[in-house]
């Protein structure tokens, strides 16, 4: 089995900014609904209560702080015959899927995985489905899987 390589420092950095982004988003919101509370209320206005409304989608966003360490825990194989995809942190998943059963190859790319060349390669077929995370080249790769299933 040959094994494909995926982005990991990248893909953790931009993970890292989406969960900074959202906490930014929730920080301005905070941030806007206190100056309009203090203008519209006045002295009857508590922040502690928006605080507290607040803190909920922030925890919310939190809890997916493991997306950072994901993508150090992928290992993408392809034989001849089938692809394997062993990944997460908790659980542990092991995903194989036959090239042969391959109906449907998707690509999906996120803004910098435009700039750095990686993507992430869904495979759909009889069978099920199963996606590749963060793959280099990934143009490449769903080219020789797509000659494969040929």
């Amino acid at each position: 089995m040959d094994k494909i390589p995926t982005s990991k420092w990248i893909r953790s950095l931009e993970a890292f900014l989406e969960l900074c982004f959202k906490l930014l988003g929730i920080y301005i919101v905070y941030f806007a609904i206190n100056w309009l509370g203090k203008d519209l209320f006045g002295s009857d206005f508590r922040q502690d209560t928006l605080l507290s409304l607040l803190l909920l989608p922030a925890i919310y966003v939190l809890r997916d702080l493991l997306i950072i360490f994901e993508p150090f825990f992928a290992v993408v194989k392809k034989s001849e015959l089938q692809v394997t995809v062993k990944s997460g942190i908790t659980p542990r998943v092991i995903d194989t899927l036959n090239i042969a059963s391959v109906d449907n190859i998707e690509i999906v790319k996120t803004p910098l995985g435009y700039c750095f060349n990686y993507a992430s390669i869904r495979l759909c077929g009889r069978g099920g489905s199963l996606d590749m995370p963060y793959v280099i080249d990934a143009e490449e790769v769903s080219k020789t899987i797509n000659i494969s299933v040929e």
